[in-house]
C-alpha cells in the first residue's frame, strides 16, 4: 500500500465495517485503486471489506442487481449485449485500462462521486436505486444519496427503458471526461445527467416534447455552474460542449 499504513481490519459484518470507516485514520478498503493513487498520509488503518460485498450480477425481465463488490470489468463483459447496453459502454470508458478495472468496483465508483466517471453520470440518468447498509430494509435513489452508510447493492429497472444515449468529451480516448452527457428515455419521459468534470452531477426529468433547443440551452447555462474554468476549457467552452452532448443525446433518443 503506502508508508502511512499500519494496520487493516478484517469486520465481521458491513454494519460493523460502517462503524470502524467512521474513525479517525480509517478508510474503507475494497478495489483500493483510488486510495492507493492518493496515498492519504492522514490514513493509518484500511478497513477491509472485499469479504463481505456481494460480486454478483443479477439480470430478470425487469431490471438488473449490481452487487456492489462487482468490478467495471464484469459489467462490460456481463452487460454488453444486455439493455441498457449503455452500460457496458460506460463501464469500459471510465477506467480505460482493463487491469484497473478488474480491481475497480462499482460501490467504489459510486461512493468516491467521481464525477467525471461514464457509468456514474450513466446510473443518475438510468434513476439507479442503491441498497445502502445504514438504511435497512428499504433502496434509496442514488441520486439522493448523502454519501452516509456502505453500498450493497444497485438496482436499474429496466423494463420501460425505450432509448438510452451516451456522449463523452475528452482531450484523448484514455483521458478523463471533461463532460459526459447520458440520457434515457422512458415512455415519453426523458432522465438527463450531465457529469465530467464538476462537483457533482446534475439531472434533468422532463417530456420528449420538452427537449427543444431552448430548454437544453436552459439546462446548460444552469448545469456549467458545477464547472470551473481550467488548462481543458473555460467554462464558455465546456458550456457548448454540454449543449451539444445534449442535442446528441436527443437525436438518438
Amino acid at each position: 500500500m503506502w508508508s502511512s499504513i499500519r494496520h487493516i481490519d478484517f469486520p465481521e459484518s458491513l454494519a460493523e465495517a460502517n462503524k470502524l470507516a467512521g474513525e479517525e485514520g480509517k478508510t474503507l478498503f475494497a478495489g483500493g485503486t483510488y486510495l492507493v493513487a492518493e496515498k492519504n498520509p492522514a490514513v493509518h488503518t484500511l478497513v477491509d471489506i472485499n469479504h463481505l460485498l456481494d460480486r454478483s450480477i443479477q439480470c430478470t425481465d425487469d431490471a438488473i442487481i449490481i452487487g456492489a463488490g462487482a468490478t467495471l470489468q464484469q459489467i462490460v463483459c456481463t452487460l454488453q449485449e444486455r439493455k441498457p447496453l449503455s452500460l457496458s459502454r460506460a463501464a469500459r470508458q471510465s477506467c480505460y485500462s482493463k487491469n484497473i478495472r478488474n480491481q475497480r468496483t462499482i460501490g467504489g465508483e459510486i461512493a468516491r462521486r467521481k464525477t467525471c466517471s461514464e457509468v456514474v453520470t450513466l446510473l443518475h440518468a438510468l434513476n439507479t436505486r442503491l441498497l445502502i447498509t445504514a438504511e435497512t430494509g428499504r433502496s434509496i435513489p442514488l441520486r439522493r444519496w448523502n454519501g452516509a452508510g456502505i453500498i450493497e447493492a444497485l438496482a436499474i429497472g429496466t423494463a420501460d427503458i425505450r432509448a438510452e444515449a451516451l456522449e463523452r468529451f475528452a482531450l484523448l480516448p484514455s483521458a478523463a471526461a471533461m463532460v459526459v452527457v447520458a440520457g434515457v428515455r422512458r415512455g415519453s419521459q426523458v432522465e438527463i445527467s450531465v457529469g465530467g468534470q464538476a462537483r457533482c452531477v446534475a439531472t434533468l426529468q422532463i417530456p420528449v416534447e420538452e427537449f427543444t433547443n431552448e430548454r437544453i440551452a436552459a439546462f446548460s447555462a444552469a448545469t456549467i455552474r458545477n464547472f470551473r474554468a481550467d488548462a481543458a476549457g473555460s467554462l464558455r467552452y465546456k458550456q457548448s460542449l454540454i449543449e451539444t452532448g445534449l442535442k446528441r443525446v436527443r437525436k438518438q433518443l
